[in-house]
Protein backbone atom coordinates (compact mmCIF):
# COMPACT_ATOMS: atom_id res chain seq x y z
CA UNK A 1 0.00 0.00 0.00
CA UNK A 2 2.73 2.49 0.81
CA UNK A 3 5.59 2.79 -2.22
CA UNK A 4 7.70 5.03 0.50
CA UNK A 5 8.50 3.62 3.80
CA UNK A 6 9.43 6.75 5.31
CA UNK A 7 5.97 7.70 4.62
CA UNK A 8 4.95 4.65 6.14
CA UNK A 9 7.02 5.28 8.99
CA UNK A 10 6.36 8.98 9.72
CA UNK A 11 2.15 7.96 9.33
CA UNK A 12 2.42 4.96 12.18
CA UNK A 13 4.23 7.56 14.19
CA UNK A 14 1.57 10.10 14.08
CA UNK A 15 -1.00 7.55 14.64
CA UNK A 16 0.88 6.55 18.04
CA UNK A 17 1.04 10.06 18.86
CA UNK A 18 -2.39 10.75 18.71
CA UNK A 19 -3.68 7.27 20.12
CA UNK A 20 -1.05 8.44 23.08
CA UNK A 21 -2.29 11.79 23.71
CA UNK A 22 -6.00 9.91 23.72
CA UNK A 23 -4.76 7.89 26.78
CA UNK A 24 -3.50 10.71 28.72
CA UNK A 25 -5.23 10.61 32.04
CA UNK A 26 -4.65 13.04 34.85
CA UNK A 27 -7.32 10.81 36.97
CA UNK A 28 -9.57 12.27 39.29
CA UNK A 29 -8.77 16.03 39.92
CA UNK A 30 -9.91 18.64 42.38
CA UNK A 31 -10.21 21.68 41.25
CA UNK A 32 -11.10 25.59 41.92
CA UNK A 33 -13.63 26.27 39.27
CA UNK A 34 -13.45 29.55 38.05
CA UNK A 35 -17.10 31.31 38.28
CA UNK A 36 -19.37 32.48 35.77
CA UNK A 37 -19.69 36.03 34.57
CA UNK A 38 -16.47 37.23 36.35
CA UNK A 39 -14.08 38.90 34.66
CA UNK A 40 -11.33 35.93 35.49
CA UNK A 41 -13.81 33.55 33.44
CA UNK A 42 -14.99 36.00 30.66
CA UNK A 43 -10.80 36.28 30.12
CA UNK A 44 -10.31 32.43 30.12
CA UNK A 45 -13.56 31.53 27.82
CA UNK A 46 -12.58 35.03 25.53
CA UNK A 47 -8.48 33.22 25.34
CA UNK A 48 -10.27 29.59 24.88
CA UNK A 49 -12.04 30.78 22.21
CA UNK A 50 -8.86 32.65 20.05
CA UNK A 51 -6.52 29.90 20.32
CA UNK A 52 -7.70 26.68 21.66
CA UNK A 53 -8.03 23.75 19.71
CA UNK A 54 -10.71 22.50 22.54
CA UNK A 55 -13.50 24.45 24.80
CA UNK A 56 -13.88 23.09 28.58
CA UNK A 57 -14.64 25.04 31.57
CA UNK A 58 -11.73 27.22 33.51
CA UNK A 59 -10.07 25.95 36.63
CA UNK A 60 -7.01 26.15 38.69
CA UNK A 61 -6.14 21.87 39.27
CA UNK A 62 -5.46 21.75 43.03
CA UNK A 63 -4.89 17.96 42.86
CA UNK A 64 -4.28 15.37 40.60
CA UNK A 65 -4.95 11.65 40.66
CA UNK A 66 -6.67 11.27 43.77
CA UNK A 67 -8.37 8.30 43.23
CA UNK A 68 -7.03 6.50 46.75
CA UNK A 69 -8.05 9.33 48.79
CA UNK A 70 -10.86 11.68 47.03
CA UNK A 71 -12.66 12.45 50.19
CA UNK A 72 -9.37 13.18 52.25
CA UNK A 73 -8.54 15.83 49.42
CA UNK A 74 -12.05 17.41 49.36
CA UNK A 75 -11.65 17.82 52.50
CA UNK A 76 -8.40 19.12 53.33
CA UNK A 77 -9.16 21.86 50.94
CA UNK A 78 -12.26 22.89 52.22
CA UNK A 79 -10.12 23.25 55.10
CA UNK A 80 -7.81 25.45 53.92
CA UNK A 81 -10.28 27.63 51.82
CA UNK A 82 -12.50 27.95 55.13
CA UNK A 83 -9.78 29.54 56.88
CA UNK A 84 -9.23 32.02 54.19
CA UNK A 85 -7.33 32.45 51.23
CA UNK A 86 -6.79 34.76 48.55
CA UNK A 87 -6.81 33.93 44.84
CA UNK A 88 -6.40 35.83 41.89
CA UNK A 89 -4.58 36.24 38.22
CA UNK A 90 -1.17 37.36 38.74
CA UNK A 91 -0.10 40.95 37.59
CA UNK A 92 1.38 42.13 35.39
CA UNK A 93 -0.91 39.82 32.97
CA UNK A 94 1.03 37.51 31.02
CA UNK A 95 1.36 33.91 30.31
CA UNK A 96 3.55 30.68 29.93
CA UNK A 97 3.56 27.72 27.41
CA UNK A 98 3.82 24.36 28.47
CA UNK A 99 4.03 20.55 27.20
CA UNK A 100 3.69 17.15 28.38
CA UNK A 101 3.66 14.29 26.49
CA UNK A 102 3.05 16.34 22.72
CA UNK A 103 0.21 18.03 24.98
CA UNK A 104 0.86 21.36 24.64
CA UNK A 105 -1.21 24.00 27.21
CA UNK A 106 -1.01 28.11 27.55
CA UNK A 107 -1.42 29.43 31.34
CA UNK A 108 -2.30 32.53 33.00
CA UNK A 109 -0.11 32.35 36.10
CA UNK A 110 -2.41 32.78 39.15
CA UNK A 111 -1.46 33.85 43.49
CA UNK A 112 -3.44 31.61 45.57
CA UNK A 113 -1.78 32.51 49.65
CA UNK A 114 -3.64 31.71 53.05
CA UNK A 115 -3.77 34.76 55.65
CA UNK A 116 0.07 34.27 56.61
CA UNK A 117 1.03 34.69 52.76
CA UNK A 118 2.45 31.16 51.53
CA UNK A 119 1.52 30.01 48.44
CA UNK A 120 -0.74 27.37 49.33
CA UNK A 121 -1.26 25.27 45.92
CA UNK A 122 2.61 25.48 45.59
CA UNK A 123 3.23 24.05 48.96
CA UNK A 124 0.31 21.32 48.90
CA UNK A 125 1.17 19.87 45.03
CA UNK A 126 4.36 21.38 44.46
CA UNK A 127 3.31 23.10 40.99
CA UNK A 128 3.06 26.96 40.34
CA UNK A 129 -0.51 27.63 40.34
CA UNK A 130 -2.04 28.78 36.88
CA UNK A 131 -5.36 28.60 34.82
CA UNK A 132 -4.78 26.35 31.63
CA UNK A 133 -6.79 28.54 28.97
CA UNK A 134 -5.93 26.80 25.93
CA UNK A 135 -4.64 23.27 24.83
CA UNK A 136 -2.65 21.67 21.31
CA UNK A 137 -2.45 18.01 21.16
CA UNK A 138 1.36 17.75 19.22
CA UNK A 139 1.98 21.45 17.90
CA UNK A 140 3.25 24.36 20.16
CA UNK A 141 1.78 27.21 19.75
CA UNK A 142 2.21 29.44 16.56
CA UNK A 143 3.34 33.15 16.91
CA UNK A 144 0.65 34.12 15.79
CA UNK A 145 -1.62 32.75 18.55
CA UNK A 146 0.34 34.13 21.43
CA UNK A 147 0.14 37.29 19.61
CA UNK A 148 -3.24 36.99 19.64
CA UNK A 149 -3.38 36.28 23.28
CA UNK A 150 -0.98 39.20 24.19
CA UNK A 151 -3.30 41.70 22.90
CA UNK A 152 -6.37 39.83 24.94
CA UNK A 153 -4.20 40.41 27.85
CA UNK A 154 -3.64 43.94 27.05
CA UNK A 155 -7.53 44.84 26.71
CA UNK A 156 -8.11 43.25 30.30
CA UNK A 157 -4.99 44.74 32.03
CA UNK A 158 -7.19 46.80 34.49
CA UNK A 159 -10.01 43.76 34.89
CA UNK A 160 -10.58 42.94 38.67
CA UNK A 161 -9.34 39.39 38.01
CA UNK A 162 -10.08 37.60 41.82
CA UNK A 163 -11.09 34.34 42.40
CA UNK A 164 -13.52 33.29 44.19
CA UNK A 165 -12.52 29.67 45.27
CA UNK A 166 -15.49 26.84 44.33
CA UNK A 167 -13.94 23.44 44.97
CA UNK A 168 -15.23 21.18 42.12
CA UNK A 169 -13.82 17.41 40.74
CA UNK A 170 -13.51 15.96 37.62
CA UNK A 171 -12.21 13.17 35.89
CA UNK A 172 -9.17 15.10 33.95
CA UNK A 173 -8.89 12.00 30.61
CA UNK A 174 -7.53 13.97 27.42
CA UNK A 175 -10.04 12.00 25.36
CA UNK A 176 -12.66 14.06 26.81
CA UNK A 177 -11.25 17.44 27.66
CA UNK A 178 -14.60 19.09 25.85
CA UNK A 179 -16.92 17.60 28.24
CA UNK A 180 -14.56 18.96 31.12
CA UNK A 181 -16.93 21.30 33.43
CA UNK A 182 -16.31 20.18 37.29
CA UNK A 183 -19.24 18.96 39.87
CA UNK A 184 -19.17 20.86 42.80
CA UNK A 185 -17.90 19.39 45.58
Amino acid sequence: MFSNPNLKKMLINNLFKIYMSLNLDFGNCLWFLIQKNTDAYDLCKELQDAVSDLKYSPHITIEYDMSNNEQHCIDKWKKIVENGISLKVDHPLSFDETEYKGFFSLELPVICSDNSGCDIIKKHIGIKPHISFAYHFHKPFAIEEKVKVYKILHKHHFANLTIHPLLAKEHCHCNRINEWKGILV
